[in-house]
């Protein structure tokens, strides 16, 4: 676990050892580079020091096919290279530039300087799992793996950015390409982005794109199951033992059941978050730990616990994610790295093969064109929370919320918002390129990995593996979504690896129960933070808007529309006093 920083341009001597006593992760040492002509990198990293390692390339994160890189790229020491990846990229984009990322398997940020073209090159994995921010500051390009360590910078502005603000109100997730700090910029995931004195480029060496296969049915899960069992083989090969983030639904047991079909000697740790040993996802997790004999942690977050560790999960997620399983999260991960170095999990799967209530409904819109109109504008308040359009939507948002849609609040000083996908239908596989197109729009897994860091851990999916991802968009519509059945070629993957039951198991979701006991806490919450002086003082909320969301009937928990309204905007204000007020000052008291 480890992190990257640097500057391009004329900067104090002091100004990279600020970024870098700013960030958090856990490593050896902090090192500074001077590759030339005004660059200088950083790196604090758990990598073993190394002589032979040019000083022009800083690395965080992980690869899992170090074996076969070093292959493509002539051979090499296989030790050495796993001791300090930097050996294997230096040798890499010598041999083929940037794009030879491409070849890279893993969750990774990369800063190189080529001093050949004097430029600066930046490169994420596919996902972004691995995040990386830049700013151009006083003629400087700084960048880091966390925007807290660019505000250790003095004349770095802290000011909030009221058009992201606003799309997390209504999206309660992240922006993509903005952050909640104005100014500050992810870098493009699944690119490079070369940046030089008067210009910057961005060029992609992975779009997902829709091509099925023809092959039979049963073909199509053969491979399927060979491109889930060949990633689950790459990530668990390094790790004895190894943890997995357990739910009770059918992602992450297909993890689990993977792991013992590939790897049965290796010890298995599995971590459950849930609000009681009554909550159905603790006890279905419980069960397929029991079958599969792991070492089980079940944990329980009280919801009285909030207050104090929420602070300390929005300043480890940075741009916030607007549900309150991110600090389930938190209290999970913390637990896992007692035990392990990498916790694996069941993400992407419903990105990839349709497994989310939307993408049933998108699905819908396509199969009967008569109906996407309604539809569509249905869809667009579900993923959005802004009002329906048309008659036929507003029907279907009454009948889904059963009269209790709230509206998301305004921010202050601007008119944006956010728009979703029309559902048009494209191709003979439009569900597939729907997914295809939605692949870099499920954001949110720069939390994720803020979460893990925070306590020194990594993060990894089999789903996220690129040839599983590139093997299911070879998985035609119908294997996706096959009447009421989503991930339904899953389903058929996962006959000999899982329990009946859990095959048969709809969507679940790891969430807090949404009772009283909650909405009081919120209540403590708001008091503290969306008190009107404070709300005034912000200038980004109207408080009579704040006012009029935070009533409830007496004796009544907030209906889960309204809690998460209510969450977003206390998370919202906490992350100001955070990130603007203290400028991302490391917490005084972390949970």
């Amino acid at each position: 676990m480890g992190a990257i920083y640097g500057v391009v341009g004329e900067s104090d001597a002091t100004e990279l050892t600020d970024i870098g006593a700013r960030l958090r992760h856990r490593g050896s040492e902090v090192r500074e580079w001077s590759p030339g002509a005004g660059c200088r990198l950083g790196e604090r990293s758990a990598h073993a020091p190394a002589r032979d390692v040019p000083p022009s390339i800083a690395f965080d994160g992980y690869i899992d096919n170090v074996e076969e890189v070093t292959q493509l790229v002539g051979g090499g020491d296989l030790d050495a290279t796993a001791a300090d990846p930097r050996r294997l990229l230096a040798a890499l984009f010598s041999k083929l530039g940037p794009v030879g990322a491409r070849h890279l398997e893993g969750h990774f940020a990369i800063a190189f300087w080529d001093d050949d073209a004097g430029r600066l090159v930046l490169i994420r994995d596919r996902y972004g799992a691995s995040p990386l921010y830049s700013v151009r500051s006083r003629g400087r390009l700084l960048f880091a793996s966390e925007y807290k360590a660019l505000l250790a910078i003095p004349d770095m502005p802290a000011e909030p950015n009221r058009v992201a603000m606003r799309h997390l109100q209504c999206t309660r997730y992240p922006m993509g390409d903005q952050t909640l700090l104005a100014g500050v910029h992810p870098v493009a995931r699944s690119a490079w982005t070369t940046l030089e004195p008067e210009a910057e480029s961005v060029r992609r060496y992975w779009t997902p794109r829709t091509a099925v296969a023809r092959r039979s049915d049963a073909e199509h899960v053969a491979a399927l199951r060979r491109a889930l069992l060949e990633a689950t083989r790459r990530q668990v090969a390094r790790f004895d033992p190894i943890g997995v983030q357990l739910s009770g639904g059918l992602d992450s047991a297909m993890v689990l059941g993977g792991i013992r079909e590939v790897a049965p000697e290796c010890a298995v740790h599995t971590f459950t978050a849930g609000y009681g040993a009554d909550d159905p996802e603790v006890e279905a997790a419980g069960r397929l730990a029991r079958h599969f004999e792991t070492v089980h942690h079940p944990l329980v977050l009280e919801p009285e616990r909030i207050p104090e560790l929420l602070p300390a999960t929005v300043w480890h997620m940075e741009d916030v994610y607007g549900r309150e399983e991110m600090v389930q999260l938190y209290v999970l991960t913390r637990e896992a790295a007692r035990h392990v170095e990498m916790l694996l999990a069941g993400y992407a799967a419903d990105m990839l093969l349709g497994g989310m209530p939307r993408h049933r409904l998108a699905h819908l819109a396509m199969r009967w064109p008569w109906s996407r109109g309604p539809l569509a504008d249905f869809y667009r308040t579900t993923q959005t929370g802004l009002r329906p359009r048309s008659l036929a939507g507003r029907a279907l948002v009454r009948l889904h919320y059963r009269g209790k849609h709230v509206d998301p609040p305004r921010v202050l000083g601007t008119a944006y918002e956010p728009e979703s996908d029309p559902l048009r239908r494209e191709g003979d596989q439009p569900l597939g390129t729907f997914l295809a197109h939605g692949v870099h729009e499920d954001l949110g897994w720069e939390a994720i990995q803020g979460c893990h860091a925070a306590w020194g851990i990594d993060f990894n999916a089999p789903f996220m593996s690129p040839r599983f991802a590139e093997c299911a968009f070879t998985i035609p519509d119908h294997l996706k979504i096959r009447g009421r059945t989503q991930k339904a070629v899953l389903r058929r993957v996962g006959a000999g690896l899982l329990p009946a039951e859990v095959l048969q198991r709809g969507k679940t979701f790891q969430r807090l129960r949404h009772d009283e006991r909650f909405s009081a806490v919120l209540e403590r919450l708001a008091d503290e933070f969306l008190n009107p002086a404070s709300l005034r003082d912000r200038g980004l909320f109207d408080p009579g808007e704040v006012d009029a969301l935070r009533r409830r009937r007496s004796a009544a928990p907030y209906p889960t529309e309204q809690a998460y309204r209510l969450w977003t905007l206390i998370e919202s204000e906490l992350w100001c006093r955070l990130f603007v007020d203290r400028r991302g000052r490391p917490l005084d008291r972390p949970a």
